[in-house]
């Protein structure tokens, strides 16, 4: 008797489990079936988002948060006259703005075009022909009065890295292509920016009076 009482007690445990089971199992299904947008089921930690993957099967989907960091700001060192050259030439001003972003990138290679190409543009502005060649406008600065013997020989320097850079990837350190880039600042902020203030100021100098004839007498 009290072995089929046992036997009987086992088998009420065995379908008590097997219920909680098949209970589990039909939570499980119905919690996965259930739309992404109505949240977890309450009491259940929500793990990841049910989406369709490629199959078209459901398919677990864990979010994750990604955190980027921006590059670190560099102290940039630009010219104070850098924002007068917008009203004077805004070409100018956009080829050095970009030549100044190479700089910071340490993109020399591309610094170094731009500084060529802003030589360029400046003798334009200096009403030398664009069709000349680098060296003829070098010369030709010189043969102007604009430059001196020795800023002649800094800007052909200037020109030649720049072509270097362009058509045969030369690329200089940085040491050797701040020495180029204050070489062009100066000549541009002489040139550009000097010559057109005081140009500006000529306009406002009153002309010479006229000098009075003289009176000559003559012998009668």
């Amino acid at each position: 008797m009290s072995m089929e009482r046992s036997k009987y007690r086992g088998n009420g445990r065995m379908d008590r489990i097997a219920s909680t089971a098949r209970r589990i199992i039909d939570y499980c299904s119905a919690w996965v079936a259930r739309p992404c947008s109505t949240g977890p089921a309450v009491g259940i930690p929500k793990i990841g988002d049910g989406r369709t993957g490629a199959d078209g099967k459901e398919q677990i989907y864990h979010p994750r948060t990604v955190t980027t960091f921006p590059t670190p700001q560099r102290v940039s060192r630009r010219p104070e006259w850098l924002a007068k050259i917008e009203q004077i030439d805004a070409h100018l001003s956009q080829i050095l703005h970009q030549t100044y972003i190479a700089l910071e990138a340490d993109a020399f290679i591309l610094a170094s075009v731009g500084l060529r190409t802003a030589f360029d543009r400046t003798t334009e502005i200096l009403k030398l022909d664009p069709g000349h060649t680098l060296e003829q406008k070098v010369a030709l600065l010189k043969d102007k009065g604009y430059i001196g013997e020795t800023e002649a020989a800094i800007l052909s320097v200037v020109t030649d890295a720049g072509n270097a850079a362009a058509h045969r990837g030369w690329s200089p350190g940085a040491a050797e292509f701040r020495v180029l880039l204050i070489a062009l600042e100066q000549f541009i902020e002489r040139t550009v920016i000097q010559g057109t203030t005081a140009l500006g100021i000529a306009q406002h100098i009153p002309p010479r009076h006229p000098r009075p004839k003289r009176a000559f007498s003559g012998a009668k």
